[in-house]
């Protein structure tokens, strides 16, 4: 467990999900959509979560979304805070973040959009009795 409140947990999650999307060529992001709100999975056992949730990153056309991410595992590479892991599959190109107290980020094509999509993990923190597992948060 991280020590983190679930607040600090989801702001240090959405702060990563901008500095991702701010690691990408300027000329290259049109916009970046967050969504709407987050959905919190079980972490390490009884009271202790994690918030699931995510950010589209519409890509300028001409640009393929794909060849944006070999670059963005590299700017991460050196960076003592991410493990930094290819995850492509036969329908998707990604990359994949692992950090301290399951925080991750999974970075991917989505095989649709013309974009990249972030499915973010925050670090895992104790929810308080006042929240419930089922709150959207």
């Amino acid at each position: 467990m991280s020590g983190m409140t679930p607040q600090q947990s989801k702001a240090r999650a959405l702060a990563m999900e901008q500095e991702i999307a701010g690691r990408l060529p300027k000329d290259a992001v049109v916009t970046v959509d967050p969504s709407r709100g987050g959905t919190l999975i079980s972490c390490a056992g009884d009271g202790v979560y994690s918030r699931a949730a995510g950010v589209t990153i519409h890509i300028a056309e001409g640009t393929d979304p794909a060849t944006l991410l070999p670059a963005l595992a590299e700017s991460y590479s050196s960076d003592t805070r991410f493990q930094v892991r290819d995850v492509d599959s036969d329908y998707r190109s990604a990359i994949q973040l692992s950090g301290e107290y399951a925080e991750g980020y999974v970075i991917g094509t989505t095989g649709g959009e013309h974009a990249l999509v972030v499915d973010s993990f925050s670090p895992c923190f104790e929810l308080p009795p006042t929240m419930s597992p089922f709150d959207d948060f």
